[in-house]
C-alpha cells in the first residue's frame, strides 16, 4: 500500500512536467492522504508470533529441499 502511494504521489509531481505529458491528457491528482493512514495495526500475540515463525522456518526447509531436488536432477 505504501508503494501505491509512493507511487502516485510521484506520478503527481514528477510525471506531470511539460516535457513528459502527452497532450491533452488530465494531470495525475497527488493522494489526498497516505493509504495506510487510517488502518489500525495491532500487535502479534505470543501464539501467533509462535506460529508465525514456525510457518516461516517451514517455507525455509521446503525451499531448501525443492532446490536440493532441483540440483539433483539437472546435475
Amino acid at each position: 500500500m505504501l508503494g501505491l502511494y509512493v507511487r502516485q504521489a510521484l506520478q503527481s509531481t514528477v510525471c506531470n512536467a511539460e516535457f513528459w505529458r502527452k497532450k491533452h491528457t488530465k494531470p495525475y491528482q497527488y493522494p489526498k492522504e497516505p493509504f495506510l493512514h487510517n488502518i489500525d495495526i495491532k500487535p502479534l500475540t505470543a501464539e501467533e508470533k509462535k506460529k508465525r515463525t514456525e510457518s516461516f522456518f517451514l517455507q525455509l526447509e521446503t525451499m531448501q529441499k525443492n532446490f536440493e531436488r532441483a540440483k539433483k536432477q539437472s546435475g
